[in-house]
């Protein structure tokens, strides 16, 4: 992973933390079978509810190409493929569980950063 991406994980992570969100994993994957991948961020909100996070980060301002646009339905596909998989490896199949985007754009030329969270994406 490059430096950029580490770091908008990291401000992910703590953006998500400070808005109530419990992080359960960082950088996930199936260890035991198929190499899916991975999702970059694993949480529980406040009612319990299991959140699989997918993290892209980019330099520029929030204007220009956003983050989500280099998620594909193979993507999508590939995530909710490792969510079952983290689910059953912890016996919680019969919990509530969606999939989020946490897109974070860096802006050097201000030297500020920018979080959007996108809730409950579907293929």
């Amino acid at each position: 992973m490059n430096n950029i991406g580490k770091k908008g994980e990291l401000l992910a992570a703590n953006y998500l933390i400070a808005h109530g969100y419990k992080i359960l994993e960082k950088n996930y994957y199936n260890k035991k079978g198929y190499k899916l991948g991975e999702v970059d961020l694993i949480g529980q909100d406040k009612k319990g509810r299991v959140i699989f996070f997918e993290v892209k980060a980019r330099k520029g301002r929030m204007q220009s190409v956003a983050p989500e646009e280099r998620i594909n339905d193979q993507k999508l596909k590939t995530l909710f493929k490792i969510a079952h998989i983290y689910l059953r490896e912890k016996d919680w199949l019969e919990k509530d569980w969606r999939v989020d985007f946490v897109g974070v754009f860096f802006d050097f030329h201000t030297r500020k950063a920018a979080v959007r969270h996108i809730k409950g994406l579907y293929i």
